[in-house]
């Protein structure tokens, strides 16, 4: 109610790929990266994983097709971080992921959202700090494990749980560090 957002809001994504020919998303999606791999060919490796997030955050507007993101009107530049790993279902790299959030921050993303568990002390708080440096902010996964992590907070990024239908925590997505809630649990998207 309050704003739709404008087309020039770029939300940096790292995740396991996108799907680029979306209908919801395809008019989006800036030129993007795979830094797992070290090429240009960012095609979701994981459960479509990436192509979910993006449309949460940014899938087109009253087109008829799909479903609304939360922004109407962001570029979406779209970073993989992540390789398939069938034993796990998806893995990433923390490299990757560090350079994702630095090239975002070079390319003028204000806002990142990196669909992984990053905590406070780690390799992360260089590549966050130059995130936030240059005027940003990173939102994070709280964690995808039913372990209830005891890390500090992490001033320089905002860890997000989910939540359920029931308005509380996904067994899934918990801790002391966690800094924002948000519907999590059957939620529809791209």
């Amino acid at each position: 109610d309050s704003t739709t957002g404008n087309d020039s809001q770029i939300i940096a994504m790292i995740d396991s790929g996108f799907k680029t020919d979306h209908g919801d998303l395809a008019a989006r999606l800036l030129p993007g990266r795979d830094f797992y791999d070290g090429d240009t060919v960012y095609n979701d490796v994981c459960t479509y994983h990436g192509t979910a997030t993006a449309g949460l955050a940014g899938a087109v507007t009253n087109n008829s097709v799909g479903v609304a993101g939360v922004t109407w009107k962001p570029k979406i530049l779209p970073l993989k971080a992540s390789y398939n790993d069938p034993a796990y279902r998806c893995g990433a790299s923390s490299m990757a992921i560090l350079n994702a959030l630095v090239y975002a921050a070079d390319q003028g993303a204000r806002v990142a959202n990196a669909s992984y568990a990053i905590y406070a002390g780690t390799a992360y708080d260089t590549a966050l700090s130059y995130f936030r440096s240059k005027g940003g902010i990173v939102f994070a996964s709280a964690g995808n494990t039913a372990a209830e992590y005891t890390y500090p907070d992490n001033p320089n990024l905002v860890s997000v749980s989910a939540t359920n239908s029931g308005d509380g925590f996904m067994d899934w997505s918990k801790g002391p560090y966690i800094d924002l809630s948000a519907p999590g649990g059957n939620v529809y998207t791209t």
